[in-house]
Protein backbone atom coordinates (compact mmCIF):
# COMPACT_ATOMS: atom_id res chain seq x y z
CA UNK A 1 0.00 0.00 0.00
CA UNK A 2 3.16 2.31 0.46
CA UNK A 3 3.75 2.26 -3.52
CA UNK A 4 1.59 3.57 -5.76
CA UNK A 5 3.32 1.17 -8.41
CA UNK A 6 0.00 -0.73 -8.66
CA UNK A 7 -1.83 2.16 -10.54
CA UNK A 8 1.36 2.01 -13.29
CA UNK A 9 2.79 -1.55 -14.00
CA UNK A 10 0.01 -3.44 -14.61
CA UNK A 11 2.25 -6.84 -14.19
CA UNK A 12 3.16 -5.59 -10.17
CA UNK A 13 -0.98 -5.51 -9.98
CA UNK A 14 -2.03 -8.67 -11.03
CA UNK A 15 1.24 -10.07 -8.75
CA UNK A 16 -0.35 -8.38 -5.57
CA UNK A 17 -3.96 -8.17 -6.28
CA UNK A 18 -4.55 -11.16 -4.79
CA UNK A 19 -2.81 -9.87 -1.39
CA UNK A 20 -4.04 -6.57 -1.43
CA UNK A 21 -7.61 -7.02 -3.09
CA UNK A 22 -8.57 -10.25 -1.96
CA UNK A 23 -8.98 -11.80 -5.66
CA UNK A 24 -6.79 -12.07 -8.44
CA UNK A 25 -6.93 -9.07 -10.89
CA UNK A 26 -6.27 -10.35 -14.42
CA UNK A 27 -3.85 -7.89 -16.48
CA UNK A 28 -6.01 -8.08 -19.24
CA UNK A 29 -9.03 -7.27 -17.89
CA UNK A 30 -10.52 -3.76 -18.61
CA UNK A 31 -10.01 -1.82 -15.39
CA UNK A 32 -6.57 -2.79 -15.20
CA UNK A 33 -5.70 -1.01 -18.24
CA UNK A 34 -8.08 1.98 -17.39
CA UNK A 35 -6.01 2.49 -13.88
CA UNK A 36 -2.27 1.86 -15.48
CA UNK A 37 -3.45 4.64 -18.15
CA UNK A 38 -3.82 7.08 -15.95
CA UNK A 39 -2.72 6.69 -12.99
CA UNK A 40 -2.70 9.18 -9.27
CA UNK A 41 0.15 11.31 -8.61
CA UNK A 42 2.25 10.38 -6.03
CA UNK A 43 0.60 13.31 -3.94
CA UNK A 44 -2.74 12.47 -5.05
CA UNK A 45 -1.56 9.03 -3.49
CA UNK A 46 -0.17 10.38 -0.59
CA UNK A 47 -3.18 12.47 0.00
CA UNK A 48 -5.35 9.52 -0.05
CA UNK A 49 -3.08 7.15 2.03
CA UNK A 50 -3.65 9.87 4.46
CA UNK A 51 -7.55 10.30 4.11
CA UNK A 52 -7.91 6.45 4.70
CA UNK A 53 -6.03 6.44 7.85
CA UNK A 54 -6.94 9.60 9.28
CA UNK A 55 -10.66 10.39 8.47
CA UNK A 56 -13.86 8.51 9.66
CA UNK A 57 -17.56 9.05 9.17
CA UNK A 58 -18.72 6.85 12.03
CA UNK A 59 -20.04 9.74 14.54
CA UNK A 60 -22.25 10.96 12.22
CA UNK A 61 -23.51 8.02 10.26
CA UNK A 62 -26.29 8.05 12.93
CA UNK A 63 -28.05 10.96 11.61
CA UNK A 64 -28.69 9.48 8.23
CA UNK A 65 -32.33 9.50 7.28
CA UNK A 66 -32.21 7.67 4.11
CA UNK A 67 -32.78 4.12 2.74
CA UNK A 68 -28.92 2.73 2.89
CA UNK A 69 -27.45 -0.31 1.35
CA UNK A 70 -24.23 -1.52 2.07
CA UNK A 71 -22.14 -3.49 -0.17
CA UNK A 72 -19.45 -5.47 1.16
CA UNK A 73 -16.64 -8.20 -0.77
CA UNK A 74 -16.47 -10.95 1.29
CA UNK A 75 -12.75 -11.34 0.65
CA UNK A 76 -12.29 -8.06 0.56
CA UNK A 77 -8.88 -7.14 2.18
CA UNK A 78 -8.79 -3.77 2.29
CA UNK A 79 -11.95 -3.17 3.45
CA UNK A 80 -13.02 -6.44 5.19
CA UNK A 81 -16.89 -7.36 5.40
CA UNK A 82 -16.97 -6.57 9.14
CA UNK A 83 -16.24 -3.26 8.10
CA UNK A 84 -19.37 -3.17 5.94
CA UNK A 85 -20.80 -4.74 9.02
CA UNK A 86 -19.53 -1.48 11.53
CA UNK A 87 -21.00 0.67 8.33
CA UNK A 88 -24.76 -1.12 8.59
CA UNK A 89 -25.10 -1.41 12.25
CA UNK A 90 -24.37 2.46 12.42
CA UNK A 91 -26.39 3.83 10.08
CA UNK A 92 -30.28 3.59 10.98
CA UNK A 93 -32.07 1.35 9.16
CA UNK A 94 -29.51 -0.02 6.97
CA UNK A 95 -29.54 -3.29 4.72
CA UNK A 96 -26.00 -5.26 4.83
CA UNK A 97 -25.48 -7.14 1.39
CA UNK A 98 -21.96 -9.11 1.34
CA UNK A 99 -21.22 -10.14 -1.96
CA UNK A 100 -19.08 -12.86 -3.16
CA UNK A 101 -15.10 -11.63 -4.29
CA UNK A 102 -12.78 -9.30 -3.23
CA UNK A 103 -12.26 -5.13 -2.61
CA UNK A 104 -13.14 -4.99 -6.76
CA UNK A 105 -16.46 -6.99 -6.26
CA UNK A 106 -17.94 -4.33 -8.06
CA UNK A 107 -16.09 -5.04 -11.07
CA UNK A 108 -15.44 -8.59 -11.01
CA UNK A 109 -18.76 -9.01 -10.13
CA UNK A 110 -21.02 -6.22 -11.51
CA UNK A 111 -24.02 -8.67 -12.46
CA UNK A 112 -24.57 -9.57 -8.77
CA UNK A 113 -23.94 -6.28 -7.35
CA UNK A 114 -25.99 -4.65 -9.73
CA UNK A 115 -29.48 -7.59 -8.56
CA UNK A 116 -28.31 -6.31 -4.96
CA UNK A 117 -28.73 -2.57 -6.23
CA UNK A 118 -31.71 -3.06 -8.26
CA UNK A 119 -33.90 -5.49 -5.39
CA UNK A 120 -32.76 -2.68 -3.00
CA UNK A 121 -33.86 0.01 -5.13
CA UNK A 122 -37.04 -1.68 -5.81
CA UNK A 123 -38.11 -2.35 -2.78
CA UNK A 124 -37.81 1.26 -1.41
CA UNK A 125 -41.33 3.67 -1.89
CA UNK A 126 -40.25 6.61 -4.03
CA UNK A 127 -41.72 9.03 -1.69
CA UNK A 128 -39.36 7.66 0.96
CA UNK A 129 -35.95 8.58 -0.91
CA UNK A 130 -37.47 11.72 -1.86
CA UNK A 131 -38.33 12.97 1.46
CA UNK A 132 -34.94 11.40 2.72
CA UNK A 133 -37.34 9.23 5.49
CA UNK A 134 -37.46 5.41 6.65
CA UNK A 135 -40.73 3.64 7.17
CA UNK A 136 -41.26 3.09 10.47
CA UNK A 137 -43.41 -0.48 9.42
Amino acid sequence: MSTPLRYRSARYLTLISPFVYGTPVDAAEGHTRARTQLPPSVRGYAHQLYAITGWSSRPWLRRLRVPTLVLSGHGDRLAPAVNGRILARSIPGAQLRVLPGGHLFLLQQADSAAQAVERFLDAVPDAQVAAGTRSTT
